[in-house]
Formats: C-alpha cells, sequence, structure tokens
C-alpha cells in the first residue's frame, strides 16, 4: 500500500484510458491495455502519456486479500449473491521501455531510447555480416547458407503440404 500512497503524492491526478480487457477466469488473472496519463504535480507543464499493461491477480477468497477493502470499489449486484467478489492479490505493471524513460527525461528520453534501439539495429546486422563471413571461412563458400536455405525451403513446403490437408 505504501507504493500506491507514494505514486499518488507525486500525481494526485491520473488519467487512465483503457483500450482492452481480458479475463482469464481458470487463472484469475485480469490482463489490462491501457494509456496513463502521469503529471507530476512539482512540474506544473509536464505530461507523460505512457502506455502499459497491468497485470491483476485475483482471488475469491476475502482472507488472501489485502485487509483494507474500499467499499466502493465493489460491484452493486455482487450484494445481491450474481457474481462472485474478486480480490486483487497482485498488481504488475508492464510499461514499454521508452515510456519509462519519459517518466525521467521528459522529451528527450524518447528520443534517446530510439537512437538505441538504432544502434542495437545496426550492432546486429554487423554480427550477422561477421557470422556469415565466420560460417563461409569455417564451412567453405557457400555451403552453410546453401544448407540453412534448403533447411527452410522443406519447412516452408511442409506447411504447405499440412496446411492444405
Amino acid at each position: 500500500m505504501a507504493i500506491f500512497r507514494w505514486y499518488r503524492l507525486l500525481s494526485p491526478k491520473i488519467q487512465l484510458t483503457i483500450h482492452s480487457i481480458s479475463f482469464d477466469k481458470d487463472a484469475e488473472i485480469l490482463y489490462v491495455n491501457l494509456n496513463q496519463i502521469f503529471a507530476v504535480w512539482f512540474i506544473p507543464f509536464y505530461k507523460a502519456d505512457v502506455h502499459l499493461v497491468t497485470v491483476l491477480t485475483l482471488t475469491t477468497d476475502g482472507a488472501q486479500a489485502s485487509s483494507r477493502r474500499r467499499p466502493g470499489l465493489q460491484y452493486s449486484d455482487v450484494a445481491a449473491g450474481k457474481r462472485p467478489k474478486y480480490y486483487i492479490t497482485t498488481q504488475e505493471d508492464y510499461y514499454q521501455a521508452n515510456d519509462v524513460v519519459n517518466f525521467f527525461l521528459p522529451g528527450l528520453g524518447p528520443f534517446l531510447c530510439r537512437v538505441g534501439q538504432h544502434i542495437g539495429t545496426i550492432a546486429c546486422v554487423i554480427g550477422a555480416v561477421i557470422c556469415d563471413m565466420f560460417l563461409r571461412m569455417v564451412f567453405g563458400s557457400n555451403r552453410a547458407a546453401s544448407s540453412f536455405r534448403s533447411h527452410v525451403t522443406d519447412r516452408l513446403t511442409e506447411e504447405a503440404t499440412a496446411g492444405e490437408e
């Protein structure tokens, strides 16, 4: 509960836009895809609009849930016995990496994250070229490439044949 109080202290007004919700009834897990506008009170003109997925692990057993429940957050027809009453046992928030950086370096953070992603892409391409050169040196001129190409072709042919049946 302390983390929620701290979060509420930093940003007294949080706006949420929920895009989709999925409930896994067997595992009692609720997935919420949403956007959040986070405005820190001591930075007056800055608002971070971030995308995240929240995973709520639920239980119908009130003993496992927190003893501090707010009755205003329950369904009105729960008391009538139409639906089971769910309690939140854990909450996990999954933010995009560039959105997390946006919290700490407004404006500049997402740009730096994008530059890092491009540098990573260039490093992967260079690594693939070096690996290809190494394989050609070890296995001969084009043997590794033709072996890989025939393996991919065989797999695609198998999948196409299986799809027709």
